[in-house]
């Protein structure tokens, strides 16, 4: 994951460039920026765009300014267990409804 500018806006985004080697890490970028286009969520970067050349599939992100979780993490040690689940039990209910749909 890297920041990025739109060109047109000026806006920050998040850019996650996926290789896309071979049709299995293709398939798993594109079923996530569906899961992530299906997500809205505070605690979840809102996908702006997909955009694709040849060797890559590039997630353009909100940008979110501040460390993300793995980042706090590697930081703070592990998470006690209700801050944990405040951040988590959103994303996974949401999770299990997009695999519903």
């Amino acid at each position: 994951m890297h920041q990025g500018q739109c060109l047109r806006t000026g806006t920050l985004v998040a850019i996650k460039t996926i290789f896309k080697e071979n049709p299995v890490d293709r398939k798993a970028a594109l079923s996530e920026a569906s899961v992530l286009h299906a997500l809205d969520h505070s605690h979840v970067n809102r996908l702006l765009a997909v955009v694709e050349d040849e060797f890559n599939t590039n997630l353009i992100l909100e940008y979110i300014p501040g460390m993300d979780l793995m980042e706090t993490l590697l930081q703070t040690g592990p998470m006690e267990e209700e801050p944990a689940a405040n951040i988590l039990w959103p994303i996974a209910i949401r999770r299990a409804l997009c695999t519903e749909m």
